[in-house]
């Protein structure tokens, strides 16, 4: 704890990491959170989109096994944290 606040409970790894896991066809799941316009404009390749607004609604059908390997991603982060944060409380790990 720093100042009061909890640390982030969202686990980070660097941009090398999952291309790393894309090259070598990591058995994984590239879940891109931004808005379909975003993702229609440019996309990791294999990437899954499922905006963060519909994460609640729409992840366990995406993706039914909560166990699986997922790195979610948006523009800046703040997106893709919110998303990692619903899917923890819905079970993922």
């Amino acid at each position: 704890m720093l100042f009061g606040f909890h640390e982030p409970s969202v686990p980070t790894v660097e941009a090398e990491d999952v291309k790393h896991a894309i090259d070598t066809k990591e058995d994984c799941v590239i879940l891109d959170v931004r808005t379909d316009g975003e993702f229609s404009r440019g996309k990791l390749q294999g990437s899954i989109n499922c905006s963060v607004e519909q994460i609640g609604r729409s992840v366990e059908a995406l993706l039914p096994d909560k166990k699986q390997k997922i790195y979610v991603y948006c523009l800046s982060g703040a997106r893709s944290s919110v998303a990692v944060e619903t899917m923890q409380q819905m079970g993922y790990t």
